[in-house]
């Protein structure tokens, strides 16, 4: 030990994580100016999240929801999607 006090601990956040596990696609059609997005079952919630660069945070699409689909309106650049189930 080098007889320094640890400096205190400033600007922490508290956060909690979610169990989250990814969610394979049944279909994704393009349709005019949106995206339909299906998936398989097996989760209670699920969440459909896009961005348009892969190294930049993924961005949630609408709230979470039970259903099996979402539809997305294509705005700007391409987007990548991906769905996440909840298990609660």
């Amino acid at each position: 030990m080098n007889g320094l006090l640890p400096a205190p601990l400033i600007g922490l956040k508290s956060f909690s994580l979610r169990p989250a596990a990814a969610v394979l696609f049944r279909a994704i059609t393009r349709q005019n100016d949106q995206v339909l997005v299906e998936w398989n079952p097996g989760f209670k919630r699920y969440q459909l999240q896009q961005t348009s660069v892969l190294e930049q945070p993924w961005e949630n699409s609408g709230e979470s929801t039970t259903k099996l689909t979402a539809t997305v309106k294509l705005e700007g650049a391409a987007r990548f999607f991906r769905v996440i189930g909840f298990l609660y």
